[in-house]
């Protein structure tokens, strides 16, 4: 499969899920709020994309690392939705308010996490999940594709990603930093009344990395099945 057809159709879908974004409120409402399309979307892009690696540690690779990835998406998708607490209208407890910023059954949200947003922000769940989907999709594709010894290292344990189509990562990151360039210039074109424009944006970039992560995890298992993905050391000569 030549990844401009999968770089051309999902960099278009990425582009236009900032559209909404100068829509009349009730429709940045729909798509942006908690809960509402994007959210949701996105937990459900987390929970296929968990599937999609327990298939491949049961049925084509029994590398752990499969497993593991496949436990953190199903955390990624039950965070994204607060484990369904507004949904089952569960874990509204003195506890959660306690110690949790936005009052919700959550681990992202914790209060000693979000007390270290902004400069010394390197414990707040958001700049760790930067750290790692830079590490995992970005930086250890990069070794791999320029030093060999790296990428034996790194296959012999673990997925190594397409790093053509973090691409679409960096357009994604690239609008986010755009249209918040041009919202703050031009704030009369954002329309909703109590989220800033920011926020509203920041679940924008939530969604599109969600989509963007599954979309590598199915080219990668695709290719793991067909027997094009990066062989592993331990691999018998003839699969190589």
């Amino acid at each position: 499969m030549k990844l401009a057809k999968i770089l051309i159709p999902f960099g278009i879908i990425v582009t236009l899920s900032y559209v909404p974004m100068f829509f009349p409120a009730e429709w940045v409402d729909l798509f942006v709020r908690e809960d509402r399309i994007y959210e949701s979307l996105g937990a459900l892009f987390f929970l296929i994309a968990a599937l999609i690696f327990g298939f491949a540690f049961f049925r084509v690779d029994r590398r752990l690392a499969y497993l593991a990835f496949a436990v953190v998406f199903i955390i990624f998708a039950g965070e994204e939705i607060s484990w369904g607490q507004r949904i089952f209208r569960t874990g509204d407890s003195e506890l959660v308010r306690n110690i949790n910023a936005q009052q919700e059954t959550n681990i992202h949200n914790l209060k000693f996490l979000d007390a270290n947003r902004g400069t010394a922000g390197l414990l707040s769940a958001g700049t760790l999940f930067l750290i790692f989907v830079l590490a995992v999709w970005l930086f250890i594709p990069l070794i791999a594709a320029a030093y060999e010894p790296g990428k034996q290292f790194f296959a012999s344990f673990m997925p190594i990603f397409s790093l053509q189509l973090f691409l679409l990562m960096i357009l994604n990151f690239a609008l986010f930093f755009a249209v918040g360039i041009f919202l703050n210039s031009y704030p009369a074109l954002y329309h909703h009344r109590w989220m800033s424009f920011d926020w509203a944006l920041t679940e924008v970039l939530e969604f599109d990395t969600a989509l963007i992560l599954l979309v590598i995890t199915a080219y990668h298992v695709f290719a793991l099945a067909s027997g094009d993905a990066i062989p592993r050391d331990d691999a018998p000569a003839d699969a190589q």
